[in-house]
């Protein structure tokens, strides 16, 4: 830690351990260890702002944050600033060439943000809950100290900081999801423009966005992200005729059918395929549309309903914009949406080819044996881990992951035996993996995923390249059995046009 001096007004050079007291003045502690960091800590000062421009921007932050998956822990200083404090996903660890692209694209929308800690690997320091002020006073945590360990735990969710990034940057701002300020006057005012998303995709926005196509009413998700499933039967269903499930969906507390809700269920499934407004108008029986019940949900607004469809379309616009991201990656898959990443997805090219090089060597080292069902739900969750924040060196993909993050992403299997199965795999000749650097402090063990030895095509199992998919494996294996994962692989992914011999061979 690195402590306030009151003398010079300044954070002391040199660094001293951690104590189990509390020290007499404000203490800071180091973000990056070794030029990485697993934290994202972002400083709000009030400053410029004032208390409510700071608490502004932090209800904005927080909520972008959450929308992307992400946890957090939030304090504030007796001087009106405040700390946001992000962990990053489990086994993933980032330098400040990864993060500054995005801690730029923040504080372009927060005003009071001050990314120079987040900016500094060398001396970048931030001061933690609890901490003395330099006004005099603690920094008080924001919410318990149950969930802020919880949070510190759990941490985010995978590929939280490219949701986020996604989020900032899509629209060039002017699609950004806006949440209103406190009623109270603020001293900053965010650059962030209030918009209604079908309305405001105008040409420049579409060329900016990555996620919209066309413009005004004709405004649509683009091709290569929408859903390619049947709208839901339930939601037609209500389109059509205005019926409602039998299994109590869209009831209001008094048993009634919540017609707001299921109005709005039809609009959201259509614009994950690709409706956009003028569409929704041409469903609508005074149109020559079939939409009898979902038009009926609007009568109540007499000669306002046109207005009301619209406040409805733009509010599932900026539900799609929260959302797509996340399933943005999966729609490129030439097979149907299920869920995962395939192996010709570019996004995920070299891992995807080394997960299926890989998949065969372990199948070849040990035949019959139920030891590689082990091997391969780890040799997966490598693969998926470096997809989602490892690096590549001269063509060759790097992860660094722990023990538990292994765990994690491979059905939950116990932890000793992802170390059991990495010990035995890297101390086999013509290995898949290769140990880069042994773990050391809060560093995990890095592996280089590099092409077996034994890299030649399977005859004996051709469907092996066809259901490699670069993903975590599902923790139902765990209850299921790791072993049934294969032949479900294999229908799913040759829909089952593998011959029978081939789904029979003994395992």
């Amino acid at each position: 830690m690195r402590l306030w001096s009151p003398e010079d007004g300044v954070y002391r050079a040199h660094a001293q351990q951690l104590t189990r007291r509390l020290p007499a003045h404000p203490a800071a502690v180091p973000l990056y260890l070794g030029g990485r960091t697993r934290l994202l800590a972002l400083d709000f000062d009030a400053k410029h702002c004032g208390r409510q421009g700071v608490d502004n921007d932090v209800a904005r932050c927080l909520r972008w944050i959450g929308d992307c998956g992400g946890k957090a822990i939030a304090d504030r200083s007796t001087s009106g600033g405040r700390h946001v404090l992000i962990p990053l996903p489990m086994g993933i660890a980032l330098t400040r060439a990864d993060l500054e692209p995005l801690l730029r694209l923040l504080a372009e929308q927060l005003p009071s943000l001050d990314i120079t800690p987040m900016l500094n690997p060398a001396t970048g320091c931030i001061t933690p809950p609890g901490s003395r002020c330099r006004e005099g006073g603690f920094r008080e945590l924001d919410g318990s100290l149950d969930d802020a360990v919880q949070a510190l735990t759990v941490r985010s969710d995978a590929g939280f900081v490219l949701r986020l990034a996604r989020l900032l940057e899509m629209h060039d701002r002017a699609l950004l999801p806006h949440y209103p300020a406190s009623s109270a006057s603020a001293p900053c005012t965010v650059r962030t423009t209030t918009v209604h998303t079908s309305r405001a995709t105008g040409t420049a926005g579409a060329e900016a966005s990555p996620l919209w196509e066309d413009s005004g009413d004709r405004a649509r998700l683009r091709t290569q992200i929408r859903l390619r499933t049947p709208m839901p039967s339930a939601v037609r269903a209500f389109a059509m005729n205005g019926s409602a499930p039998a299994n109590g969906r869209w009831r209001a507390r008094d048993g009634r059918l919540d017609r707001s809700a299921a109005r709005q269920a039809v609009l959201a499934a259509a614009v994950l395929r690709g409706y956009c407004l003028s569409d929704i108008r041409a469903q609508l029986p005074a149109a020559g549309g079939t939409w009898a019940g979902f038009a009926d949900a609007y009568h109540r607004y007499g000669a306002g309903g046109d207005a009301a469809l619209g406040r409805d379309w733009d509010a599932a616009c900026r539900w799609a914009n929260r959302i797509a991201p996340e399933f943005r990656s999966l729609a490129h898959k030439s097979k149907e949406h299920t869920g995962g990443w395939w192996g010709d997805n570019s996004r995920t090219k070299k891992q995807a080819r080394w997960l299926t090089a890989a998949t065969q060597w372990v199948d070849a080292q040990w035949p019959r044996s139920p030891r590689r069902w082990s091997a391969l739900a780890v040799l997966q969750a490598l693969a998926y881990g470096s997809a989602i924040g490892g690096t590549v060196v001269r063509g060759v993909p790097i992860v660094e992951l722990g023990g538990r993050s292994v765990s994690l992403m491979a059905a939950g299997i116990p932890e000793t035996t992802v170390w059991q199965v990495l010990r035995e795999l890297r101390e086999l000749p013509g290995s898949p993996i290769l140990r880069t650097r042994r773990g050391a402090g809060l560093l995990a063990d890095a592996y280089a995923l590099v092409r077996p030895e034994d890299d030649r095509p399977d005859s004996s199992n051709p469907a092996a390249s066809q259901t490699v998919r670069v993903e975590p494996v599902h923790p139902a294996w765990s209850i299921l059995g790791l072993h049934c994962r294969r032949l479900y692989e294999i229908v799913l992914g040759d829909r089952a046009a593998t011959p029978t011999e081939e789904l029979r061979r003994p395992e």
